[in-house]
């Protein structure tokens, strides 16, 4: 029986901090008190999660084990919560609604361990709701590590999961495609976000994922530069930059051009447009395969997967 309560003793631990945490957060809610503003409310959840990572790192088998995640990263989920509307970015507040689930699960399933410990199997690894629940945690707070501790990159995934929710609304067509995770988006997406480096409001993010755009030396460098001059020769070609942004972003997505659009495109003068959107897909190519693994977190989070 001791080898078996010692192989527990990281859930029995994480109970007993569990128990103190529940405790406190009654007793100040009765108060009236506000708890984010309670100094000792902060540091039993720092202590619960630093037991929730060291438990991650001996029974979650299906995970990394990763036992680098932080309170930080609860509290800047919780603060996107409290400031970012569903209108602003309803990917980035699912992240984060997902992150303080994953906590909120977890206690949880303490509160349930509670109650008899005995159904906790000492090999931590062999109980699936605990694996389960630390899954969940360990792949939401690792995004989470990733865009909410750096200002700079969850500024982007705002920028761009609003554009891109915007767009969804704006096309059925390409709401669809996200919806089904066609394969198409994962041309289109990239060749959007070219389109929004082109008209300078990518916030940096094709050159995060392709660092190479930025060196007239190299082939992407260049090919950019090529980009650059069509899309400038071809913009004379419309009314106005609006309207020229909504042309290009039709084609891009593949939305049936009709009327004036239609017969713009047909004019034998806007050959350029096709030269943009070419290059445009070749550099979407090189632009989601430099970094692959970033890439594709990247669109998880943007597209609220």
């Amino acid at each position: 029986m001791y080898i078996e309560a010692d192989a527990r003793r990281y859930i029995t631990e994480a109970i007993e901090i569990e128990r103190d945490l529940k405790s406190l957060e009654v007793r100040e809610r009765a108060k009236g008190r506000i708890l984010i503003d309670i100094e000792e409310y902060h540091q039993h959840r720092s202590r619960l999660v630093r037991q929730m990572t060291s438990i991650n790192g001996v029974a979650n088998a299906e995970g990394k084990g990763r036992e680098d995640l932080t309170i930080d990263i609860l509290l800047a989920a919780e603060g996107i919560i409290r400031r970012i509307s569903p209108a602003q970015s309803r990917a980035v507040r699912n992240l984060a609604q997902s992150i303080r689930d994953a906590f909120t699960g977890f206690r949880e399933l303490l509160r349930r361990f509670d109650q008899n410990i005995e159904v906790v199997d000492p090999q931590l690894k062999n109980n699936p709701d605990l694996v389960e629940a630390l899954v969940r945690y360990e792949n939401s707070w690792e995004k989470g590590k990733s865009y909410f501790l750096d200002g700079r990159r969850c500024a982007q995934v705002i920028h761009i999961s609003q554009f891109l929710e915007g767009l969804c609304e704006k096309h059925p067509l390409f709401a669809e495609q996200v919806e089904c995770r066609d394969a198409a988006i994962f041309v289109t997406i990239p060749c959007l976000l070219l389109l929004k480096l082109l008209e300078g409001d990518d916030k940096d993010i094709c050159a995060f994922f392709l660092p190479e755009l930025l060196d007239p030396e190299e082939r992407c460098g260049r090919l950019l530069e090529e980009l650059r001059t069509w899309f400038t020769k071809c913009r004379t070609f419309f009314a106005s930059s609006f309207e020229y942004h909504n042309f290009l972003e039709k084609m891009i997505i593949g939305v049936t051009l009709a009327g004036p659009e239609l017969e713009l495109y047909r004019d034998e003068r806007v050959v350029p447009v096709d030269n943009v959107l070419n290059r445009m897909k070749q550099l979407s190519i090189e632009l989601q395969r430099n970094k692959p693994m970033e890439f594709n977190d990247f669109l998880d989070i943007v597209l609220g997967s």
